[in-house]
């Protein structure tokens, strides 16, 4: 009785010792898990708030700033504590395939998006009467920004009222507006926006 009394004693003693190891190891862990996660979640707000910066800007600036942009944040591991099951690394590695391409088509898109804008950007000066109440044009009448809120003041009537649109040309001369047309004399060709 006695030697059984001394083996659960050993063997008690023995599994308190491996119990505090690994609650020590518990500790440990998560200390540095958290460690880990304030570091990334740090990162990542600092991602969301340049890219809400970037939302801000006008298309043509954005699309020039994307690259310089992907190359500070390059692709990074995130770190997991627990072992990955075969078919989400399956599932990942299918998602992470289509990402690629993705990517790939986007730099594509930008790229001729980019020739584009080179090509047809041209200065415009627009007429602040004809605008729609969905776009919010500059305080030199060169540039517009849409908002899907109508946000119009003023309602005149050769204003644009169902669609998003505004008159506007390289340069006017003279202008004369009436009730049912909008008459001026431009040189170079009218644009539409």
């Amino acid at each position: 009785f006695k030697q059984g009394h001394q083996f659960l004693k050993k063997r008690e003693q023995h599994l308190l010792d491996q119990l505090a190891t690994l609650e020590q190891l518990l500790t440990e862990g998560r200390e540095k898990f958290k460690t880990r996660s304030v570091g990334e979640l740090a990162r990542l707000a600092l991602v969301i708030s340049e890219l809400e910066g970037k939302a801000q800007q006008p298309a043509a600036e954005l699309m020039q700033d994307t690259r310089d942009f992907v190359n500070r944040y390059p692709r990074k591991k995130f770190w997991l504590g627990k072992p990955i099951p075969h078919m989400v690394k399956r599932k990942t590695g299918e998602f992470s395939d289509k990402v690629l391409s993705l990517q790939r088509g986007l730099r594509e898109f930008q790229g001729k998006l980019l020739r584009d804008l080179e090509y047809k950007t041209v200065s415009v000066t627009l007429d602040p009467q004809s605008a729609s109440g969905y776009l919010q044009l500059s305080e030199d009448w060169t540039s517009i920004t849409y908002s899907s809120l109508y946000q119009s003041t003023y309602l005149y009537p050769q204003q644009f009222d169902c669609e998003p649109a505004v008159l506007g040309s390289k340069g006017f001369t003279w202008g004369k507006r009436s009730r049912k047309c909008w008459k001026a004399a431009w040189w170079g060709w009218p644009e539409t926006l």
